[in-house]
């Protein structure tokens, strides 16, 4: 899921990058003079710069883009030029920054630039213009003025010296001659103003790129950003399953761990079944540690040991028939009875098998015709007809009667049961002496273990400890089963064979197996055997010689 997450976030990113490879960006810098016959002037404040904005947007105006259209000989719309455009101005300048995006980089610098260039000899045009008419004017102003004053000086001369009317028509002139200076002056101080627009301070160009291209460089970062989403959801889900994926975080709950399984461990028990010639190979190092603590203590035999799964899910106490077979191995009379009520429970390996312990509880069959020998010392009980109802037994009288009668047969008697919240299992565990929980990695949660005494009291009060079991390492995997060979079974390979012991081998000196008890009748001298691979069918007789 994480890899596939970061895989998508670089496809992504890369497609990206490669979209933005394919437009480039110039950038073009202009300084703004204060100019007359703009917004930006110079009648204005010094520090008054909010007409730049103004400014900013003439750049953007289609007059400008329409002489930009004609500068570098653009046949479209002069308003689709402005669509690469784009102007800001960085606060208290006087510039203006333009970039321009296109697909090619020099029609990107090369619009850029023509941006940056007519915009200031528009502005120079707009000054210009302003010039000359404010010019003319004055200039027309001057001419009706030197005309007034000929007029009046041609009066005065004609007037005598000295009268009213000579004293009015001098003031007159006076007056006339005041105005045409100052005239004179507006005219010279527009001729000799200022008319520099501005200049391009920074020339159009387009970035030089990186060693590496935007594609490359944005894969990487969508590669990135995908691994952080990757560990926010792997955070996320494991908060908001709350599962156990370690058997450290089951020892945090104060629970015993007796051993922990694998689907290897799981699958060499049903290897043994297939060859029995190999005789305890399957009795692995952690189904031996399971073995001692079930064993050893103060615990006195029989016993009768239910063996539940902890999580809500259609488990069904994989780890029993496995048990069953460890313990028998030390020569402990052992009967395992599938009590899950499921199909992949230890009934599996006997399919063929039509009375069990659902026939018992109704009456027609017995002990002795449920009971069926799958190794010395080792019996299995099971399911018998799916087609009869027993859940309301399971409380009955006759399911303590079929329990007591095991447990004056064997030494261990082990009631595989489904999940703790199955009404059949919390019977069961009412029945039993002793009672271990199954706790599957990535299945289990933390509220499954802290809702064991409120859900099942019994079990809590009766726990020895919990075997955790590990899924097989891919959920898809499927076990390919070893086929005996034609002329004869196959024997176990190197490192299997050296899993026994001497413990295991010649079997406790000091055991003692009450003399009173009687080992079960065995079953016919064939089983079949199911494993998700097929069926099989193998001898019973020497099956695990030498145990």
């Amino acid at each position: 899921m994480a890899i596939l997450i970061v895989l998508a976030g670089a496809v992504l990113g890369g497609f990206y990058g490669a979209q933005q490879s394919q437009t480039h960006t110039a950038s073009a810098t202009v300084l703004i003079d204060p100019l007359v016959g703009n917004p930006f002037n110079p009648e204005g404040r010094g520090d008054d710069l909010v007409n730049l904005e103004t400014e900013a947007h003439l750049l953007r105006s289609d007059a400008v883009a329409r002489l930009v259209a004609q500068d570098i000989g653009y046949d479209g719309a002069p308003a689709d030029l402005l669509k690469g455009l784009k102007v800001t101005v960085p606060p208290n300048t006087q510039i203006l920054d333009l970039t321009y995006e296109a697909p090619r980089a020099e029609d990107a610098v090369g619009r850029a630039q023509s941006f940056a260039d007519v915009y200031l000899a528009y502005r120079q045009s707009r000054a210009d213009a302003l010039v000359a008419t404010q010019t003319a004017r004055i200039n027309d102003q001057i001419t009706s003025r030197n005309e007034e004053l000929r007029v009046l000086t041609r009066q005065l001369s004609r007037t005598p010296t000295g009268t009213a009317n000579a004293r009015l028509l001098t003031e007159k002139v006076e007056a006339v001659s005041t105005q045409i200076n100052q005239l004179r002056a507006r005219s010279a101080e527009l001729a000799t103003g200022s008319l520099d627009a501005g200049q391009v301070v920074t020339p159009a160009s387009v970035p030089e790129t990186g060693p590496f291209s935007p594609t490359v460089l944005m894969a990487v970062v969508g590669a990135m950003a995908g691994l952080v989403v990757a560990v926010v959801i792997a955070l996320v889900r494991a908060r908001a399953d709350n599962r156990i994926h370690h058997v450290d975080e089951v020892e945090a709950f104060d629970l015993e761990v007796l051993g922990s399984l694998d689907a290897e461990n799981l699958a060499m028990v049903a290897d043994r079944l297939e060859h029995p010639a190999q005789g305890v190979a399957a009795v692995t190092g952690e189904l031996r540690r399971i073995r001692v603590a079930l064993l050893t203590g103060d615990r006195e035999r029989p016993f009768v040991l239910a063996i539940a799964e902890a999580s809500d899910s259609e488990g069904a106490a994989a780890s029993a028939l496995a048990i069953g077979m460890s313990i028998a191995a030390s020569n402990v009379s052992t009967v395992v009875v599938d009590a899950t009520g499921q199909p992949n429970g230890p009934s599996t390996i006997l399919p063929d098998a039509t009375v069990g312990i659902n026939d018992v509880l109704w009456g027609s069959a017995s002990v002795d015709d449920a009971l069926a020998r799958v190794a010395p010392h080792l019996d299995v009980v099971p399911r018998g007809d799916d087609a009869m109802e027993v859940d309301d037994l399971f409380v009955a009288p006759q399911m303590e009667a079929f329990v007591d009668e095991l447990r004056g047969r064997f030494e261990v008697v082990i009631l595989a049961g489904s999940t703790l919240i199955d009404p059949r299992t919390r019977a069961l565990v009412a029945l039993a002496d002793e009672v271990v929980i199954e706790v599957v990695e990535s299945t289990t949660t933390h509220r499954d273990l802290t809702t064991i005494p409120d859900v099942v009291p019994q079990a809590a009060s009766r726990l020895v400890g919990c075997v955790y079991l590990r899924p097989a390492k891919t959920a898809h995997r499927r076990r390919r089963w070893r086929r005996s060979s034609p002329t004869g079974p196959a024997g176990p390979s190197n490192d299997t064979a050296a899993d026994t012991d001497g413990e295991d081998a010649a079997g406790p000196a000091d055991r003692d197996t009450p003399a009173a008890r009687t080992e079960p009748r065995a079953t016919p001298s064939r089983y079949r055997i199911v494993l998700r691979g097929g069926a099989r069918r193998v001898p019973v007789s020497g099956f695990g010689e030498g145990v």
